[in-house]
């Protein structure tokens, strides 16, 4: 893009010339981006908006949030304490539980003592080493010891004093090898 005189001049950042000898620069609209001397607005790319008018570049899309279309003004939450491991997210699917939480139906639950919850994602119920989970889908959920799986079953994390091998940590109900209980 160039403004039309005997000396052709580029449009500045933020503005298009969309024809040659064009004898103005055009603002450049929200979802867009437009470097200098561009002759057509740049569409945002997904995972990445521009919600003012007039500017160089589009942003990406904080962490937490997310973008699946192309020229876009804003960027989804994900929502449901979840979040993105990093900005420019372009879909749903990278919206999980962070580390310290725990996936429980569609919402990220904070981990209770003696849960396994260090890694991004973690959407099934794992004990440290020392404790055990049982499940009793019968049980009322009352007790502050107890969580509820993906299923409303209520789990009770229990640590294991007396003697902790006994507990090798792992999914609901794991004991050391050749126990039950």
């Amino acid at each position: 893009g160039h403004l039309g005189d005997s000396t052709c001049t580029s449009c500045p950042s933020g503005t298009f010339a969309n024809k040659t000898g064009s004898s103005e620069c055009q603002t450049c609209l929200v979802g867009n981006g437009c470097p200098a001397g561009t002759s057509h607005p740049a569409p945002c790319a997904p995972g990445r908006f521009q919600s003012q008018e007039g500017q160089q570049v589009c942003m990406y899309c904080p962490q937490a949030t997310y973008q699946e279309q192309e020229a876009s003004t804003s960027c989804t939450e994900c929502g449901s304490e979840k979040s993105t491991k990093a900005q420019g997210s372009d879909h749903e699917s990278f919206c999980s539980c962070p580390p310290g939480k725990w996936l429980r139906g569609a919402t990220c639950e904070t981990c209770e003592q003696g849960m396994e919850c260090r890694a991004w994602g973690t959407d099934r119920l794992l004990t440290e080493p020392g404790f055990m989970a049982l499940a009793d889908p019968v049980a009322k959920a009352s007790t502050s010891a107890s969580v509820t799986d993906g299923s409303a079953t209520l789990i009770f994390i229990f640590k294991c004093y007396a003697e902790p091998d006994r507990c090798p940590g792992g999914p609901t109900g794991t004991c050391a090898e050749h126990r039950i209980t």
